[in-house]
């Protein structure tokens, strides 16, 4: 949904994901989903945990993108909405 703009759709999945799972994607995927639906609260905390958990991931976000092998269309989707969200640079 997230690659089609689909991102109501997008972000519901997202909140379908285990909330107390901390896996990268999953921080990312519901990061971007409390940006588009406004939730500051849940954003700011998951920028937070995101940035303590996975300093690498939010310093280089495009780095490990390519590296674990995403198409280049999704990395820049993911880069641009990690941005909007507050993730710093994410390009």
């Amino acid at each position: 949904y997230f690659m089609q703009g689909d991102m109501d759709k997008a972000a519901n999945a997202a909140a379908g994901l285990n909330p107390a799972s901390e896996r990268s994607h999953y921080l990312v995927a519901r990061l971007i989903a409390a940006d588009h639906t406004g939730d500051v609260r849940t954003r700011d905390q998951l920028l937070t945990t995101l940035k303590d958990r996975f300093p690498y991931f939010s310093a280089k976000p495009r780095r490990v993108l390519e590296e674990r092998k995403y198409p280049p269309d999704m990395v820049d989707k993911l880069l641009g909405a990690l941005q909007a969200a507050g993730l710093g640079d994410a390009r």
